[in-house]
Order: C-alpha cells, then sequence, then structure tokens
C-alpha cells in the first residue's frame, strides 16, 4: 500500500515522488522508523510499509532513524517529474539476527539500512 503524505503534499507544489519501502523483517517489528528529508522529519514508516513523499526537483538528503541508530545519509537529485524509490530494512538476517547486541556494540549504525537496492544482500559489508 502506498500513502501519499497529503500534510505535505498541500503545502508544496511537487513534481517528484520519493517512496520509501520497509521491508517485513522481524527485528523491531513493532517500531516505527522516522524518514528525514533535509534533516526534517518527513514521517515514520512501520514494517511491511510503502509511504510516498512529494518532493521539489533538485538534491535532497534523505536518512532514517530510531531512536539513537540512524543510517548514513543518502544525497538523491531528483529531476522535474521523476520518481525515485528506496529501501528500508533491517541489516542483520540469518545467523546476525540473534547476535544483535554484539553487532549494536561494534557498529549501531550498520543496524538499519536505507538503500537503492530492493533486497542489498549484506549492506553492512559483515559476513
Amino acid at each position: 500500500m502506498t500513502r501519499i503524505n497529503r500534510d505535505t503534499a498541500h503545502k508544496l507544489e511537487f513534481n517528484g515522488l520519493l517512496t520509501v519501502q520497509r521491508t517485513a523483517q522481524y527485528l523491531l517489528y513493532s517500531r516505527r522508523i522516522g524518514i528525514y528529508i533535509d534533516n526534517k522529519k518527513a514521517g515514520a514508516i512501520r514494517r511491511g510499509e510503502t509511504k510516498s513523499f512529494p518532493l521539489e526537483a533538485g538534491q535532497h538528503h534523505i536518512f532514517a532513524q530510531i531512536d539513537w541508530l540512524s543510517t548514513p545519509p543518502i544525497s538523491l537529485v531528483l529531476a522535474p517529474g521523476e520518481n525515485k524509490m528506496l529501501y528500508l530494512g533491517i541489516g542483520y538476517t540469518g545467523w546476525k539476527f540473534f547476535s544483535t547486541l554484539l553487532y549494536l556494540f561494534r557498529n549501531p549504525t550498520d543496524l538499519i539500512y536505507l538503500s537503492d537496492k530492493e533486497s542489498p544482500n549484506d549492506v553492512s559489508g559483515h559476513d
């Protein structure tokens, strides 16, 4: 289900759209993850949800955050009429799911990812 953030849509004359799709992973399943565009909270996204944010053409900086954990910012340039898709998920799957606490102490920024790849095999670079 894709929803337009109507609070933002009526304020902007947008000519592009950023869509963020969150995976339906179990870790952090009950928590919303905030989506920030140009350092302002644009909304929050639940497990398995897809949200769209109307944007003006130009350069934007996007990151996701939950509590003290955030993704590295992504810089993207949106052309007039262009739609971009980003994917949000948990960087640890399989056996890594069970060692999450150890990874939090090692590099907490690896826990969540925001990427233009639908299902990155290992965004964090750890095997």
